[in-house]
């Protein structure tokens, strides 16, 4: 049972010694101990210097004040027969403080002990009993035996201390002896003792207040802090809702604050992000793999199995295969761009023929939907660089063609039969532009930030199917606008959309120029679509 105690009582110890330590690692604790140390350190050098001045100070003024007493007795020295002898009206007259006294120390008290000795070092005079205490050996009267005057400290019974000076004693110009005063050093060492007390009362009782106050102005201070670790150990990948919402707060904190808000709210959206980029790359993986499952089970299945039925099971295979397949190469490709590790094999391109090459194949994909397919180059520009004939960019050629046929296939699939497809070039400054509108239903304004987000559609339902060739559906992935704006990027260019409803929407593309040669002929191009007849040039835009 003891034992069960004593182990109880060494655990709880133990804890309370863990939780004190980690309060001493908190940067409050921290703070408030370099506060009150470098108070400490200033408060204990000031208290140091006013200890040694006032230590000298006193200590000056005992030495003036012996000076005087010995200039006092040396004016009340008398040479008689037989010896030296002090008259007792000339030890009260205040004016005799001799060559030796101060004349800013006031009049010494007739309590300073002294001694007169001749010059052989007999004592002659002793001013009573106190005076057996000054010290009288060789070492002391020597000197002023030889002139010199001498101050010093001993110590004397009870181990107190004893300042003498020991002085040589002149009557009428002339050495007689040697005069030795000497005055207790108790009342000096308890004022100074005294001091010390105040000095060290005043720094712990500043230390005391300084470190609670500093303390308070710590947690004060660090508490947003505590508030954003209590948030930050809340949040979690599956909840990023939380914010800290420091109001009224305007210092480094405030903004620390803020800025965390900020940064939880991209992840947010970051997360949000994924989580729907997972469910839609889930989504569309899972109908091209369904549709190859239940065709091949219902072919399987068949009592009465033909080889028309075979064939057109395997076609349908191999479509849904082709579309998984392009989803995949577009995440590979995504998955490069993120880290940048898309290589591209950057060479001049000649721009009129790749815009050619890019509308033969929007004629051939809007030839099915009965859509009117357009072509203008050169409308646009000053006169000296009007005109993409002739001009040279430097990029990926593969790259800028799968660009542009994503934007050509985008404005075919949502245009309606009879409508219209322009694509429109030109050249502004030293930039290279293409625009590619249709008379679609166009882009409502609140879905016009998120048009090039992956695998986001403005309709869904329209953008799963749409007739294609061969009576097939052509099924959209959502994944070509993004593309398209991916690959101008890398190219140093930018995609941007304007739309309207019910008139239709116009894709801008913008790419750096490498070098601009210019035609000899007409830079005005015209292409004809299917059927014969120059393409109408479309009007001039605002």
């Amino acid at each position: 049972m003891e034992r069960d105690k004593f182990t109880g009582r060494f655990t709880r110890v133990l804890q309370r010694a863990a939780t004190a330590a980690t309060r001493l690692k908190s940067i409050r604790v921290r703070l408030t101990g370099w506060y009150v140390s470098l108070l400490a350190a200033i408060l204990i050098g000031f208290s140091i210097l006013v200890y040694v001045s006032m230590e000298k100070s006193l200590c000056s003024d005992l030495d003036a004040t012996l000076q005087a007493k010995a200039a006092q007795v040396e004016a009340a020295v008398k040479v008689v027969p037989g010896g030296l002898t002090i008259m007792e009206d000339a030890m009260n007259h205040p004016g005799n403080l001799g060559s030796l006294g101060r004349q800013d120390v006031p009049p010494p008290s007739v309590s300073i002990p002294f001694v007169i000795l001749d010059m052989a070092g007999d004592l002659k005079v002793a001013s009573g009993f106190s005076s057996r205490v000054l010290p009288v050996g060789p070492d002391v009267v020597g000197p002023a035996i030889h002139g010199d005057t001498l101050f010093g400290t001993v110590k004397i019974e009870n181990r107190e201390s004893l300042r003498f000076l020991s002085a040589p004693l002149e009557v009428n110009g002339k050495q007689v002896g040697v005069v030795v005063v000497g005055r207790s050093l108790y009342s000096l060492e308890s004022t100074l003792a005294r001091l010390r007390l105040i000095l060290a009362s005043l720094i712990l009782s500043a230390l005391i207040f300084a470190g609670i106050s500093g303390y308070l102005m710590a947690w004060r201070a660090l508490a947003p802090i505590d508030t954003i670790t209590r948030t930050a150990r809340k949040i979690t990948a599956e909840d990023l809702s939380l914010r800290l919402n420091l109001r009224g707060v305007d210092d480094e904190l405030g903004r620390l604050a803020r800025t965390f808000d900020e940064m939880l709210s991209r992840l947010d959206e970051q997360f949000q992000r994924e989580r729907q980029f997972t469910a839609d790359v889930s989504h569309e993986l899972r109908t091209p793999l369904t549709v190859i499952r239940s065709t091949s089970d219902v072919a399987l299945r068949d009592p009465a199995p033909t080889l028309e039925g075979y064939h057109m099971a395997l076609v349908s295979i191999r479509d849904e295969a082709s579309r998984l397949s392009r989803i995949v190469d577009d995440l590979l490709f995504f998955a490069r761009a993120d880290f940048r590790q898309v290589r591209l094999r950057i060479e001049p391109v000649d721009v009129d023929s790749l815009m050619g090459d890019v509308f033969d194949y929007g004629v051939r994909l809007a030839a099915s939907k009965e859509v009117e397919m357009e072509y203008a180059s050169g409308t646009r520009g000053p006169a000296a660089t009007r005109g993409a004939k002739g001009t040279v960019i430097k990029g990926d050629r593969a790259q800028l063609m799968r660009m542009f046929i994503n934007l050509i296939d985008n404005a075919v699939k949502y245009t309606p039969a009879g409508g219209r497809v322009r694509l429109e070039t030109g050249v502004e400054g030293d930039l290279f532009w293409a625009v590619i509108a249709d008379t679609g239903p166009g882009i409502p304004a609140e879905e016009l930030p998120r048009i090039f987000d992956r695998f986001y559609r403005v309709d869904r339902s329209r953008s799963r199917a749409s007739p294609g060739c061969g009576g097939h559906e052509a099924a959209g992935t959502g994944l070509g606008l993004s593309i398209a704006k991916t690959i101008a990027e890398l190219h140093g260019g930018t995609i941007t959309v304007r739309s309207e409803l019910g008139k239709g929407s116009a894709f801008k593309v913008t790419l750096p120029l490498s070098a601009i040669v210019q035609g000899a002929s007409d830079l005005s191009a015209r292409r004809t679509r299917p059927g014969g007849g120059p393409l109408r040039m479309p009007r001039e835009r605002s």
